[in-house]
């Protein structure tokens, strides 16, 4: 969510935004709390730097994918990760340390027949594996709190906590697979993505 940027601010919730439990112990030479304005330890600093501070991180940015629906094929809309499952996709994606794993974007996609959102994150720690590899637990259904999809002159916000996990093997990037945590987010959000391929810019953020 990002902290205040204006009136009082309190070590506590600059810890709580750096993903620390509140009320527990905290310093402001912590890694984690002098992580979120990049600061060295040891260095001067002010609570005021941290105004607007925010642990969000963005995992992936680019242009949606679409699927016209006919007689054999459900419609699609999603962004997902270029060469995944060997469709055409045009996501650019950023690794990121989730869990102290290695862990990957792999695509948000849209579903006209149930109206959810599905969000797939994959765990490339391990390498790539055979295409029915069992998932090793991870990515795990803890790590991060809330994505947030931006484009098309609007955005979406999805809470980890009000979606339904699955653990998974097998989701593939140009013939590799790895390992998956999906999360089916609740019904009633509307559709974010154009009934157009490639045309509109979005960007995945998320929140510890």
């Amino acid at each position: 969510m990002g902290l205040q940027t204006s009136g009082a601010i309190s070590l506590n919730e600059i810890h709580v935004e750096a993903g620390g439990s509140s009320g527990s112990q905290a310093s402001i030479n912590d890694s984690d709390i002098r992580g979120l304005i990049s600061k060295s330890s040891g260095a001067q600093m002010s609570f005021s730097e941290w105004y607007g501070a925010s642990a969000s991180f963005t995992i992936a940015t680019g242009n949606s994918f679409y699927q016209a629906g006919s007689q054999y094929v459900i419609e699609k809309h999603s962004l997902i990760v270029s060469g995944a499952n060997f469709q055409t996709g045009y996501a650019s994606t950023t690794d990121f340390t989730m869990n102290s794993r290695t862990t990957r974007f792999w695509g948000l996609s849209f579903s006209s027949i149930n109206s959810r959102y599905l969000f797939s994150l994959i765990d490339i720690t391990g390498g790539a594996g055979a295409i029915g590899r069992t998932n090793n637990g991870h990515p795990a259904n803890s790590g991060w709190t809330s994505c947030t999809i931006t484009g098309n002159g609007s955005s979406r916000t999805f809470t980890r906590t009000s979606a339904t996990y699955s653990a998974l093997g097998g989701l593939g990037i140009n013939g590799n697979y790895y390992s998956a945590g999906q999360w089916q987010m609740p019904a009633g959000i509307s559709n974010i993505f154009p009934n157009s391929n490639n045309t509109t810019s979005f960007t995945m953020v998320l929140t510890p």
